[in-house]
């Protein structure tokens, strides 16, 4: 009896680590259906030239996003143009950063995502005498989470343009 209730105690304690494994894999991006920039596309040095692809679904759209510095933010289409569908586009901006002309919110089955952790972060990066290895909202009256782009964030010369939210932007567009 003793025996089964530590296993069964193991199995729960595993469980919920999993479950905290896959939640914070999934917070690593935000999407929002139904939202496409009409501009801002990464232009890559390819055969293409072209920042669309065809991939296999949202998460290869993402780790593609992934391989170029340059890239924000991503566009994916499963039904996509012509043939086959898949489509991912890289795009040089996030939502909050583009003009609001270029935002298009319409029945197309198109699926934006951000990062909830800019790539341009720089971990660990120290403030107000602390280390941190994540976005913080330490300190921050606003609440907003932030990350620092230099290492010692407390002796920038120009703070405000040394950092970078770490939450995503795209529902305030929808």
């Amino acid at each position: 009896m003793k025996l089964s209730i530590v296993l069964l105690s193991c199995l729960v304690v595993i469980a919920v680590l999993l479950a905290a494994a896959a939640e914070a894999a999934a917070a690593e991006w935000c999407c929002t259906p139904s939202m496409k920039l009409k501009t801002y596309n990464v232009r890559r040095d390819d055969v293409t030239g072209h920042s669309s692809s065809v991939v296999d679904n949202v998460e290869a759209c993402q780790a593609r996003c992934d391989e170029y510095d340059e890239c924000e933010s991503i566009e994916y289409n499963p039904t996509g143009f012509g043939e086959g569908g898949n489509n991912c586009h890289l795009n040089t901006v996030v939502a909050a950063d583009a003009d609001a002309d270029t935002i298009v919110t319409d029945d197309t089955p198109w699926e934006y995502c951000e990062r909830a952790i800019p790539q341009n972060c720089t971990f660990p990066f120290a403030y107000r005498g602390q280390e941190f290895t994540d976005c913080t909202a330490f300190d921050i009256p606003s609440g907003r989470s932030f990350c620092a782009t230099v290492s010692d964030f407390d002796h920038v010369p120009r703070p405000n343009e040394n950092f970078l939210y770490c939450e995503c932007s795209a529902s305030i567009y929808v």
